[in-house]
């Protein structure tokens, strides 16, 4: 018989004291990534976690144990008005960034705005700025400078 997701997350923290930091809230959004169900339907009723979708879950559990962001376990992050798609080549797109938005919504002419995200990772303010306006320009570029070979001359 398999148990429920609920109880899988009680038990593994009362039994792992290494893996309490991570908290009920990350174990949950890592449930709800994991068996495709909005957070709300998994606190209002048990769902069963069999053994595949059990072992997935523990490596989801040592990934963010071993410090990986929740972000890029769960292949995604809220932002403004968005959920981005976010991995290991990009950095996590931080909650204050979102002032930045704000700021611009509030203080800059929205009919002609123009925006050039240079070095942009997730798209995070291109992309809020544009959904946000409706109109206007937004450019992302995406710059990875490892794949780039400038010549250098040393005097």
């Amino acid at each position: 018989m398999s148990e429920t997701v609920q109880f899988f997350i009680k038990e593994t923290i009362a039994k792992q004291e290494n893996i309490q930091h991570l908290g009920t809230l990350d174990l949950e959004l890592m449930a709800c990534s994991l068996l495709g169900v909005e957070r709300s339907k998994l606190l209002a009723s048990p769902i069963a976690l069999n053994q595949d979708s059990k072992d997935e879950f523990w490596s989801m559990i040592r990934r963010r144990m071993d410090g990986e962001p929740l972000a890029y376990i769960l292949g995604k992050k809220g932002f403004w008005n968005l959920d981005l798609e976010v991995n290991n080549q990009v950095l996590v797109p931080r909650p204050e960034t979102e002032i930045l938005i704000e700021d611009i919504l509030l203080n800059f002419n929205q009919t002609n705005l123009s925006v050039l995200d240079l070095g942009t990772g997730s798209g995070a303010i291109g992309l809020s700025l544009k959904k946000e306006k409706k109109s206007g320009m937004s450019i992302a570029l995406i710059f990875r400078l490892m794949h780039w070979k400038l010549p250098i001359k040393i005097h």
